[in-house]
């Protein structure tokens, strides 16, 4: 991974020149090593100060006798370079170990080469590069040179072929060039349509900058592409640490739409739900403004704060809910309590305004709440309430409307007696004791219809004899007028409850006394039996009316008194 590789340029040796190594994965060729190659150079306890000459600039036709090799203090210069290359130890091969070698003895300046040419033919050590002389046997000397030289193009060649084939080597950095084409494909994928974006495709941008995060970590820090890698390091964590922010909000909101399946949900659900949706919120508040990923951020916080609004009106409703169902709840108690005691219509319209204030707070609670199945159920049963409430005011508001209709013809036909319109007033009762028949017996007013019931019973059985006899005096009258009448009338007439008074008239009078005078049988027999006529008339008038008949002369005194049966 990247934070087990870093990438950073080595610091400058004392040479002034930078070197760039990058040592990882070399391993050590066989039959060669450290020790090999030191046992191979005589290390010389002092060094002379030689002529400011490098190996390179000696003639190619100078013949050495030995190898000169770097001292130990230079060695170990070199084995601790090495060492520090990616901060851990390096197995080094032979090639690599004698490049450095080499590379080193380059930057020793060189002492006389008569010096040399001298050691070479005495076979003496000369100052701290002198060797032990080898014996005249062993032919001729040239060859360790031979041998030297030989090593060396060796090494280079090796060498030159190691680093050329490490990454980075020419100019081309096949690392960096992956690593900058996978975080542009990161960052086109989430921004190319950030409507349609899903949770995969955030993850599999996050895997891309992972993977050029770790294809700047191959980089070496010897070659030129690790400074534009160190540059591109920080930027690719920062959209790294933006991604995740991201697509921690997205895990929040996909938590939060999974909760809000399925509802309705209490309102501590609705809660954590709206909870979610907030540290959704608050974990793209912390994306920069200035990222790459910022337009996507700001999309998911409108996208989500929507959301958030949804979650909170779902939390009002269902705390509003529940208040409005309490109310119900409430009221419908009350009711229940003061029905049983409703002895009046005022208290039965008190009961239908519990109801209605029962009913409605039901009535706004929402689809979609926990509530609305509750208040669904209740509402059944307080609208039953209701209108067994209404049913019963309407039932005594029309009872109460029939009895005082009753009332009122009653007063109507004790109107019809006092003018002796019996036959009016026996409707007016009748149609007063129908109206009583019709209010049903368990009204509020049953009671007080039971005792108007007898009244006007007795009233209208009243009005009926009074009727008869009216009629029957009515009839008497006419039979008394008929009898009465005539040219000239003959008696005048009075009825009263206990007699029949009947007076003769002057003329009438007059006409009897003529006839006892009259000379002619037929005048007068023909008067004499109209006053009989007369007379049996009112004989039968008091038997028929059961009362006297009292026949008096035009002075006042009594003629005949007809009794009934008599």
């Amino acid at each position: 991974m990247l934070e087990d590789n870093p990438v950073a340029p080595l610091p400058d040796e004392a040479s002034g020149e930078v070197r760039h190594e990058h040592a990882t994965g070399a391993s050590t060729a066989p039959g060669s090593s450290t020790a090999d190659l030191a046992a191979a150079v005589a290390k010389p306890e002092e060094r002379e100060t030689l002529p400011e000459t490098s190996v390179r600039d000696l003639p190619e036709t100078l013949v050495m006798d030995e190898v000169v090799m770097i001292d130990q203090g230079t060695e170990r210069e070199i084995g601790e370079r090495a060492a520090n290359i990616d901060g851990q130890e390096a197995d080094w091969s032979a090639s690599s170990r004698a490049l450095l070698v080499v590379a080193s003895v380059e930057d020793q300046p060189l002492t006389d080469l008569t010096a040399y040419q001298q050691e070479a033919e005495t076979g003496e050590p000369l100052g701290l590069y002198a060797e032990e002389p080898e014996p005249e046997s062993q032919g001729w000397r040239g060859w360790p040179v031979l041998m030297a030289i030989g090593l060396v193009c060796v090494v280079s060649f090796g060498g030159s072929l190691f680093l050329f084939t490490r990454p980075c080597a020419l100019r081309s950095c096949q690392p960096l060039e992956l690593a900058e084409r996978l975080q542009a494909q990161a960052i086109t994928q989430v921004n190319a349509d950030i409507y349609g974006l899903t949770p995969a495709d955030l993850v599999q941008a996050r895997q891309q900058l992972l993977r050029a995060i770790d294809a700047l970590g191959e980089v070496p820090r010897w070659s030129e592409a690790a400074q534009t890698a160190n540059r591109l390091l920080p930027e690719y964590r920062a959209q790294l640490k933006t991604l995740d922010l991201i697509i921690a909000a997205q895990d929040k909101a996909t938590a939060a739409a999974q909760r809000s399946q399925n509802p309705p949900h209490p309102v501590a659900e609705w809660k954590a739900i709206h909870a979610l949706w907030q540290a959704a919120i608050a974990s793209l508040a912390k994306v920069p403004q200035t990222s790459e990923l910022a337009p996507l951020a700001e999309h998911k916080r409108v996208e989500y704060q929507v959301n958030l609004n949804a979650i909170a009106q779902r939390i009002r409703q269902e705390q509003e809910s529940d208040r409005h169902l309490a109310t119900a709840q409430r009221a419908a108690a009350a009711a229940e309590s003061r029905q049983a005691y409703a002895s009046t219509l005022a208290d039965w319209q008190e009961l239908a305004t519990l109801w209605e204030s029962a009913i409605r707070p039901l009535q706004l609670i929402p689809s979609g709440t926990i509530a609305h199945g509750m208040a669904t159920d209740r509402l059944l049963y307080y609208q039953g309430k209701l209108n067994t409430v209404r049913a019963r005011i309407t039932q005594e508001e029309s009872a109460a409307a029939t009895y005082r209709k009753a009332v009122r013809l009653a007063e109507q036909a004790k109107a019809h007696e006092r003018q002796n319109l019996w036959s009016k007033a026996i409707n007016d009762w009748q149609a007063a004791r129908a109206l009583l028949q019709e209010i049903p017996p368990d009204t509020l007013l049953a009671a007080q219809v039971q005792s108007l019931m007898s009244t006007y019973d007795q009233a209208m059985r009243s009005a009926q004899s009074n009727w008869v006899a009216f009629n029957n005096l009515q009839n008497l009258r006419n039979d008394l007028e008929q009898a009465c009448g005539g040219q000239p009338r003959r008696c005048t007439y009075s009825v009263s409850a206990t007699a029949i008074t009947v007076t003769l008239t002057p003329d009438y009078e007059a006409t009897l006394h003529t006839a006892e005078r009259l000379q002619s049988e037929l005048v007068r027999v023909e008067i004499l039996n109209q006053w009989q006529a007369l007379d049996f008339t009112l004989q039968s008038i008091s038997q028929n009316a059961g009362i006297p008949v009292l026949v008096y002369d035009s002075t006042g005194s009594l003629l005949v008194n007809h009794t009934p049966n008599g």
